[in-house]
């Protein structure tokens, strides 16, 4: 089993893809906050919740879990997505240990769709030409994410384009 995390403040999306075939999916939402206190106790209910559907679920049976990384290019609360980048971070690697990669989104991007300037309805085509059908793009990113871990794990019936995408991830990552 594969699980794929889009990050986000307010809608983080999870995916676990067994093969190509998915079979589970959720989003997690949360609030916007501006008050710091709201703040901490956002990512707390993020951690607990995504807690609540993986662990019990997804630890005997989990090949890899792959977290989108942070995209730098983000104007607005970009403190608060590096709080929540180091609690994901942190409870995934307490859990999972070697079995958890962070990918930059564009990295991601251009391993589905073999360009790193795709824009997330070029994802979603992607994927959805692939006989996955998901509700919203968050949905999509972390799918994403999950076919990313399904290559690092298995590369069979990889593009060159995708193999080359890996091995330069895997050798940045050393």
């Amino acid at each position: 089993m594969f699980v794929g995390i889009d990050p986000s403040l307010t809608n983080t999306g999870i995916v676990w893809l067994d093969g190509n075939k998915v079979i589970f999916h959720h989003i997690i939402k949360t609030p916007p906050t501006k008050d710091w206190k709201n703040g901490i106790y956002r990512i707390r209910g993020i951690i607990t919740e995504l807690t609540s559907i993986l662990y019990p679920n997804t630890v005997p049976y989990i090949h890899c879990v792959v977290l989108e990384g942070y995209s730098y290019g983000s104007r607005f609360q970009s403190h608060q997505l590096g709080e929540l980048g180091y609690a994901l971070r942190d409870y995934l690697l307490g859990v999972y240990g070697e079995l958890v990669f962070v990918v930059p989104p564009k990295t991601l991007v251009k391993f589905v769709t073999g360009n790193g300037n795709s824009k997330k309805k070029d994802v979603a085509n992607k994927i959805k030409s692939m006989g996955i059908e998901l509700p919203t793009e968050h949905h999509y990113d972390a799918c994403s994410c999950a076919l990313f871990g399904k290559g690092i794990m298995n590369n069979a019936g990889l593009s060159k384009l995708q193999r080359v995408v890996l091995e330069k991830y895997l050798g940045s990552n050393k």
